[in-house]
């Protein structure tokens, strides 16, 4: 079945830029970046963690330079409303739009489906790369929300290497770190403060 595109196509957008970075490559050109900290909403924490996972994907040192990894709202278990998304095909016929047409438009969602093979899997890279992986990379902070709908909060995984912290804010909040003095916000700079 293999992991669905959109976690490999994340992987790799964030070790591009972390090449570029370490580097000195335009834009990161002006900065010397010898130091990496991950930081995650939604589908992008499950990217993200494929590409700590996937060490033959990852430019020379990441895990060496990687300090901090942080997940908001990441779907550990996978999401409870993946089932609405069969609802979206029609929802996309009714507005006229062509993605319903297209049959992997919404493979995503079976990825996300609670306990789908594509979670076990990269389940069990996460232990692999934690038990015998090269480097110390540190625990991944997950952060989820009390009131969020979209990850839920009951019988969550247990990932190896992961420290769980509980807020109130619903899904969509967790990403907004522009709000000044948000909790986002806030565990971002706390994060980055020790590096």
């Amino acid at each position: 079945m293999g992991l669905p595109v959109p976690f490999l196509d994340i992987a790799r957008i964030v070790a591009g830029q972390w090449e570029k970075a370490s580097t000195r490559k335009p834009p990161f050109d002006q900065n010397n970046y010898s130091q990496l900290a991950l930081f995650g909403h939604s589908l992008g924490t499950l990217g993200l963690r494929q590409l700590i996972c996937a060490m033959s994907r990852q430019p020379a040192g990441m895990l060496a330079a990687l300090k901090a990894t942080v997940l908001f709202g990441s779907p550990l278990n996978g999401s409870s409303i993946t089932g609405l998304a069969s609802l979206a095909p029609l929802a996309d016929l009714w507005s006229s739009r062509l993605a319903s047409l297209r049959p992997s438009a919404y493979k995503i969602t079976q990825a996300l489906e609670p306990d789908s093979h594509e979670l076990k899997m990269l389940h069990t890279w996460n232990e692999t790369i934690r038990k015998f992986g090269n480097g110390n990379f540190g625990p991944a902070k997950v952060i989820l929300g009390t009131d969020d709908l979209v990850v839920g909060t009951g019988g969550l995984a247990s990932w190896a290497g992961d420290q769980e912290f509980m807020t109130g804010m619903p899904h969509s909040e967790m990403v907004k770190t522009r709000n000044v003095g948000s909790a986002t916000q806030n565990s971002v700079l706390d994060e980055l403060k020790g590096l």
